[in-house]
């Protein structure tokens, strides 16, 4: 059997810095007023960051005050604010936000789409499992059984293995083995130790053998022991959260 890549292959080792993250150069003060642009979401203006920030400063009025307060004119943007949008290019960085809050949605929608029985793997095993207790409980009274009641287990046992049979025809594997890939090593990444002998199961079967588990977890524990190395070699001390 082919090995299971059961954690995907990267062009870089060293983690890309995100477009949203402060940029080489960015002053805290402006790098805040971005991360307020950022979160107006995907009908955000400078002029709204701009008049939130001029809210959020002034002093609160007195509650004794009663008076409407008189309408105001339009603000405007500052020439400073338009220069650092364009200089730290804001507009381009919170779309790239957007569109990363976006790809994963769109995760979380594929994986409650294939998850259980969606699969056609997790079909098939669960068929497995079942002909499994049904031919145990099979053996198990066999002796007390009539005549009729051993057709009947026959007839099941031989309807699941049609059913097997016929998820197997239609059985898409590359394109199970790229899913099982992607839950296989999001499982690997948070399982607890030591596993359960029920858990150990469920990832040798995801990653395609006993074999190929180890081979994976192996290459994945090299992985991150180069990455360690090159991380000390740069002087990190750890991985920017956001």
């Amino acid at each position: 059997m082919a090995e299971v890549a059961l954690v995907p292959s990267t062009l870089s080792e060293q983690p890309e810095k995100k477009a949203w993250e402060r940029m080489d150069g960015e002053s805290t003060r402006w790098y805040s007023r971005y991360k307020r642009f950022q979160g107006l979401g995907p009908k955000r203006t400078v002029l709204a960051a701009v008049e939130q920030e001029r809210k959020q400063s002034k002093a609160p009025k007195s509650t004794r005050s009663q008076e409407k307060p008189k309408p105001k004119k339009p603000a405007s943007v500052p020439g400073s604010w338009k220069a650092a949008s364009i200089r730290w290019c804001w507009v381009e960085r919170a779309q790239a936000y957007d569109e990363d809050k976006v790809d994963k949605m769109v995760t979380a929608m594929f994986e409650d789409l294939f998850e259980g029985p969606a699969l056609a793997f997790y079909r098939v095993l669960e068929l497995r499992n079942i002909l499994t207790t049904v031919q145990k409980d099979f053996n198990t009274n066999n002796a007390r059984m009539t005549a009729d009641q051993k057709i009947a287990y026959y007839s099941r046992m031989q309807k699941i293995l049609r059913d097997i049979a016929g998820e197997m025809r239609v059985f898409d594997a590359p394109t199970q083995r790229l899913v099982l890939q992607h839950f296989a090593f999001k499982e690997y990444q948070e399982h607890t130790s030591p596993l359960t002998p029920a858990r150990m199961l469920q990832l040798q079967e995801q990653a395609g053998g006993m074999e190929s588990l180890t081979k994976a977890i192996e290459r994945e524990k090299a992985r991150r022991e180069e990455l360690a190395q090159l991380k000390e070699m740069l002087g990190e001390t750890g991985v920017k959260q956001e």
